[in-house]
């Protein structure tokens, strides 16, 4: 998840713009992943030669993303330029900086979409704040106050609020892991 941050505190400004990221990274991540799976697990490619194969792959894939997220959002095309290749950088790190055990394809999609999911929830809580901040509307529809924050639209306050989000997630994580513990823990007294 690491790689992906700066993508986001760049590019998911407004709504549009992230539905538009997610599904460039949907497009470049589940091929690449299967790949990777199939490279190194099935056929024991070295990390060498499989790591480069990927990124071509993956490149590739933002080269196509390219053109099918300009009927999500034209402007996105045009604000992230070189950011939408290096997001195909994204896919290869992850899949090639794992070293989880993946057995089967269906083990490897998971993990990706598992990727995917936390990438996307991020962006569109990220967005979503910024947007309402700095413009004063969802998708393109105002919301009918003047209060704007015109630092919400620097790529600064992206990282900021990245930051916080990400804390808040790992929060939550922690607290949900307590409470589980204890179950398990009040589960494992028996009473005499």
């Amino acid at each position: 998840m690491v790689f992906a941050i700066p993508f986001l505190s760049v590019a998911a400004i407004n709504l549009r713009n992230t539905v538009a990221l997610c599904a460039a990274l949907f497009i470049i991540l589940m091929p690449v992943s299967v790949l990777r799976h199939l490279l190194r697990e099935q056929l024991s490619v070295p990390r060498w030669l499989s790591v480069p194969l990927c990124s071509m792959v993956a490149l590739m894939l933002a080269s196509l993303s390219y053109y099918l997220i300009r009927f999500v959002s034209v402007e996105i095309t045009d604000a992230l330029g070189t950011y939408l290749y290096l997001l195909a950088a994204y896919p290869v790190l992850a899949a090639a900086s794992s070293e989880q055990d993946i057995d089967s394809v269906p083990s490897a999609l998971r993990c990706a979409l598992r990727y995917f999911f936390r990438f996307t929830c991020l962006g569109l809580v990220m967005a979503l704040i910024r947007e309402v901040l700095a413009y004063g509307q969802i998708w393109g529809i105002p919301l009918g106050y003047n209060f704007r924050v015109d630092g919400a639209k620097m790529t600064f306050f992206g990282l900021m609020l990245m930051g916080v989000l990400l804390a808040g997630v790992n929060q939550i994580r922690a607290w949900a892991a307590m409470a589980k513990w204890r179950r398990r823990d009040a589960a494992s007294i028996k009473p005499l």
